[in-house]
C-alpha cells in the first residue's frame, strides 16, 4: 500500500500537497460532513475534495479504482493526472493509462513498454519514511532475523532473483517471515 510519504519531500520543494485515501469511507463521509457535501459517492466526493482544493497536479496511485468516464471529466478540468503501475497490467489498463499525463513505475521493464506503447512514463522507486524507523523493536528483543514484505509475481522481468533469493534462504535453514 501507499502512505503520504509524498508530502514530506514535495513540501521540502514548496509544494503544497493533499493525501486522499478514497477507499477510507469513513474519512471521506467525516470530510463530507465537514464540508457539508451530501455523501453520494466516494468518486463524488473526491471529485469535490479536487475542486476544494484545486491542484495542478493530481497522483492516482491506483488508477484501476477510477471508471474512464470519471478520469476523462478530471482531465478536462485542465490538471495533470499522474498515476502509478507496478504489477501487471492489461489491455484495459493501457487504455486508461492513456488518459493520464505520466505513468510512474518501479520496473524498468514496465517503462519500457509503457515507452513501446506511446505512454509518457518514468521510474519512481519505493522508498521507506524514516518516520518509521523508530517502529522496530530493539534488537533483542525481536523474533524473526529476516522478514519479508512484498510480491513475489514470476514471469520474465519481474521477480525471478527475489523468488531465487528467498528460495536459497530456505535452502540454508534461515528462517524469513513473510508477509
Amino acid at each position: 500500500g501507499w502512505s503520504d510519504y509524498f508530502e514530506e519531500p514535495l513540501a521540502r520543494l514548496g509544494a503544497k500537497t493533499f493525501t486522499v485515501v478514497t477507499n477510507a469511507d469513513s474519512l471521506q463521509r467525516k470530510w463530507a460532513k465537514e464540508h457539508h457535501h451530501k455523501w453520494n459517492s466516494p468518486l463524488e466526493i473526491l471529485e469535490r475534495q479536487i475542486e476544494e482544493f484545486e491542484p495542478d497536479v493530481v497522483f492516482f496511485q491506483n488508477s484501476s479504482l477510477y471508471p474512464e468516464r470519471w478520469i476523462r471529466k478530471i482531465k478536462a478540468s485542465g490538471r495533470k493526472l499522474v498515476t502509478w503501475r507496478g504489477s501487471p497490467f492489461t489491455r484495459e489498463d493501457v487504455a486508461l493509462f492513456k488518459l493520464y499525463d505520466l505513468v510512474l513505475t518501479c520496473s524498468p521493464v514496465f517503462q519500457e513498454t509503457f515507452s513501446r506503447l506511446g505512454l509518457r512514463t518514468g521510474i519512481l522507486n519505493f522508498g521507506f519514511s524514516k518516520r518509521f524507523s523508530g517502529y522496530s523493536a530493539p534488537y533483542h528483543e525481536r523474533t524473526q532475523n529476516i522478514t519479508f514484505a512484498g510480491s513475489v509475481v514470476q514471469g520474465d522481468g519481474y521477480h525471478n532473483d527475489r523468488m531465487s533469493f528467498l528460495l536459497d534462504l530456505d535452502r540454508h535453514g534461515i528462517p524469513v517471515n513473510i508477509h
